[in-house]
């Protein structure tokens, strides 16, 4: 038996929180009608199985039972979480009323106007897809999971792998063609691990063929502080400029300035020196952004997203890889929202229960959002208890019309020769 964090998630005890959640929500009717009970003795019991009917009050018992079960499925609350989950996700984590909260958010309509655009057209589509199969093909053909790093195949004009995603994945190498193309300035890799598609999306964007008019900027974020060191670290050996910090604590303007000033290392919006690295990455040893407990917060207040996306760091986030080991659902929700110029998304683990499979199909659900590529690759078989997780990974990259408007350039231009 083989546990990685690709396959299983970290940590652990996350995973037994989520399945915690879900066994309440699952027996709280139960004990809400078991509270009103009163157990028969044991030798009545006895008895009126023998004789074969049911006591008459236990048959009104059982009647109460099944009013409050009938009460309880026809809640309003309960029946429209249940609802979204069918639309979105049937995944029984979701009929948790603080993530359908989030939910209904994303499903508002002032918030869907804000989400949408213009689909994009056959043309713009098809040339688009064609152009990204013919890069990450063109770079090497493989498309194999680097176990424990183990690369089975060459692709010699990648970074090596570091992490869950590499150069021998094709998802990986969609990732770099992407960031290459796509002329994006800012970038974000949630749960970055030790760095592998953040290596990826700094090495595409300093391969940008367009001279760039800003430094380019990536957020790489990792629970554990020694994987974001890690993850520090290769970053670094790639060329980029570095800074790894652990904020201790999330919320406020302070830790938002902090943050911005971070991010800006100088005016905003001037030209990078041309002895500077193309890319500046700020690796967030931390969750990538909390919120404030209790639904009553407004869309965007008291979470960190807010830095990455803020006017102040030129166009906010463009690019974002998603790879949690949770469905994070207000997370992001805020992502989405507080980030007008996000137009790339990469989904890893499409397919786990309880990660964020849930946010590619809900775009590719909004008009202007399209499915450039998808595809699944094999990992080594894992189990945590009881639970046996799919070896099989699938995998999305959604791209919306607008970043689709312009042409991708030459394959030559950025393709090694």
């Amino acid at each position: 038996m083989v546990v990685s964090r690709a396959a299983a998630g970290r940590p652990v005890a996350w995973a037994a929180v989520r399945l915690l959640g879900i066994l309440v929500l699952q027996s709280w009717p139960l004990v809400l009608s078991q509270g009103k009970q009163q157990p028969p003795q044991q030798h009545q019991q006895q008895q009126h199985l023998a004789q074969g009917f049911v006591p008459r009050q236990q048959q009104q018992q059982q009647q109460q039972h099944q009013q409050q079960q009938q009460i309880i499925e026809s809640s309003d609350s309960v029946h429209e979480a249940r609802s979204w989950q069918n639309e979105i996700d049937q995944d029984d984590y979701y009929q948790s009323l603080r993530h359908h909260y989030w939910g209904k958010v994303l499903s508002e309509q002032a918030v869907l106007d804000r989400l949408q655009r213009p689909p994009a057209s056959s043309e713009e589509l098809a040339t688009w897809r064609s152009w990204l199969n013919a890069c990450a093909d063109g770079l090497c053909s493989c498309d194999s999971f680097a176990f424990l790093g183990v690369e089975t195949c060459a692709c010699p004009h990648l970074p090596p792998t570091v992490g869950q995603l590499g150069r021998t994945l094709k998802f990986g190498r969609l990732i770099w063609c992407a960031a290459a193309a796509s002329q994006v300035d800012s970038a974000a890799d949630l749960f970055t691990y030790r760095g592998g598609s953040a290596v990826l999306l700094a090495h595409g964007m300093s391969s940008s063929p367009k001279a760039r008019q800003r430094q380019a900027l990536l957020w790489a974020w990792e629970l554990n502080r020694l994987e974001a060191q890690q993850a520090a670290r290769n970053l670094e050996r790639l060329g980029a400029e570095v800074t790894w910090l652990s904020p201790s604590e999330w919320e406020g303007e302070e830790t938002q300035a902090a943050l911005e000033a971070l991010a800006v290392g100088g005016a905003p919006g001037s030209p990078p020196s041309p002895t500077a690295p193309v890319v500046r990455a700020l690796v967030i040893s931390a969750a990538p952004f909390l919120h404030r407990p209790g639904d009553e917060a407004e869309l965007g207040e008291a979470a960190l997203i807010r830095a990455p996306c803020r006017p102040g760091l030129g166009r906010g986030v463009e690019f974002a890889v998603l790879d949690p080991t949770g469905p994070i659902v207000p997370e992001i929700a805020n992502l989405l929202v507080s980030c007008p110029n996000l137009r790339w998304l990469a989904v890893n683990n499409v397919n786990l229960p309880h990660h964020a499979g849930w946010a590619a199909r809900q775009l590719a659900n909004l008009t202007g959002w399209h499915v450039l590529a998808q595809g699944e690759y094999e990992v080594p078989e894992v189990q945590i208890g009881s639970v046996t997780y799919p070896t099989m990974r699938h995998w999305r990259l959604l791209a919306r019309s607008d970043a689709l408007r312009v042409l991708p350039p030459a394959l030559s231009k950025v393709l090694p020769s």
